[in-house]
């Protein structure tokens, strides 16, 4: 069914179908809310805007060779993700798997919420907020150290829940695994 509608240039009827004034809503609907949030953008402080670049720059350099560190799986840092993690024991059938690289694996993919990247610079970032009435620098060395506490206690939470067969976590070795090799920084 087509709704007539008269157009002001021309006595002549405009067909217009219910899809177009669908299109139209759907539009105005998204510039609104769009524009509801560049309002929340112009009021956020600078010095947080530094603080999340800060963490994000910070999080890019330490996600991966922390991984590596803490679980003794291979991770190491590099430019390219996909590099970082090239000689991780995922990628290995005979070896035990990495709890975090494996993190599909557990809660039908859940897991992979904890261990993510964003989730760390939430927490980090969180807690810079929460963190008023110090000096900028003191309150980015609290959200960092919020990065690292939250981190280990992540990875406590994989090693002892998710992965209880999982043999290395910071040097601990479970059962009668064998250490893993020398950690090196990565592939740059």
């Amino acid at each position: 069914m087509m709704a007539l509608t008269s157009s002001s240039s021309s006595s002549r009827a405009v067909p217009r179908t219910p899809l177009l004034r669908v299109k139209e809503s759907t539009a105005k609907s998204f510039w609104q809310f769009v524009g509801a949030f560049s309002i929340i953008w112009v009021r956020v402080p600078a010095r947080f805007m530094e603080a999340a670049r800060f963490t994000q720059v910070f999080d890019y350099l330490t996600h991966n060779p922390f991984c590596g560190t803490m679980f003794q799986c291979g991770c190491v840092f590099a430019f390219d993700w996909n590099r970082g993690w090239r000689d991780c024991n995922i990628h290995d059938p005979a070896a035990p798997h990495c709890p975090w690289c494996d993190c599909a694996s557990f809660l039908d993919g859940g897991a992979c919420y904890v261990c993510d990247r964003k989730t760390f610079i939430a927490v980090a970032l969180l807690v810079y907020a929460f963190s008023r009435g110090h000096s900028f620098d003191v309150r980015v060395r609290r959200a960092l150290a919020a990065w690292l506490a939250y981190g280990v206690a992540a990875g406590l939470f994989f090693f002892v829940v998710l992965a209880p067969t999982y043999p290395w976590f910071f040097g601990y070795t479970r059962g009668a695994a064998r250490p893993r090799a020398t950690l090196r920084w990565g592939h740059v």
